[in-house]
């Protein structure tokens, strides 16, 4: 994996993170400007997910496992709000 990739990930990862500190610890990140949103900043967020996921839950799933644990929180919500979307 390419460094500027690892560091989206972690970029991502670290401000996802942030969601579970006092305001007066958090970690800073780089701003992203939404014109460099793109298919390499979605698969980081997905990838900073699963890393989140793996060290939330002590479970070590890969991306496909991930993908799967995803879509079946897609349809347990689809099925528990009527199929209404968000």
């Amino acid at each position: 994996m390419k460094k500027d990739m690892k560091d989206l990930i972690a970029n991502v990862y670290t401000n996802m993170n942030n969601i579970f500190k006092e305001d007066d610890d958090i970690t800073p990140v780089m701003p992203v400007n939404v014109e460099d949103v793109n298919e390499k900043f979605f698969t980081a967020e997905l990838m900073a997910m699963m890393i989140q996921f793996q060290n939330l839950t002590g479970q070590d799933v890969d991306i496909i496992d991930f993908t799967h644990i995803l879509n079946k929180l897609a349809i347990q919500y689809l099925l528990d709000n009527e199929a209404e979307t968000v």
